[in-house]
């Protein structure tokens, strides 16, 4: 096979692709971008807010920062996509 094979190959399975859907609805992303963010905030004000002397380096404390900010970065780039910034 040679590479005008290979091309005409390449042309047609993508003039014959279907056209892809996402499994999950995106009408709910304004509902679950606030409950992200809520969420995020949340967490990190209780991080902020704790007594730090007890707090400091213990598995606690990096298991919510973490989590705070997975939660953060999803849920602005949720709000970000619904209200029509695409990143």
């Amino acid at each position: 096979m040679g590479i005008a094979e290979s091309f005409e190959l390449m042309a047609a399975e993508y003039n014959n692709a279907s056209v892809w859907k996402a499994p999950i609805s995106y009408d709910l992303n304004g509902i679950l971008a606030l409950v992200f963010l809520l969420f995020s905030f949340s967490i990190i004000s209780v991080i902020t807010l704790s007594d730090k002397s007890s707090f400091q380096g213990s598995v606690r404390y990096v298991i919510l920062s973490a989590i705070g900010s997975l939660l953060f970065g999803f849920g602005s780039v949720l709000f970000s996509n619904y209200v029509g910034v695409y990143v």
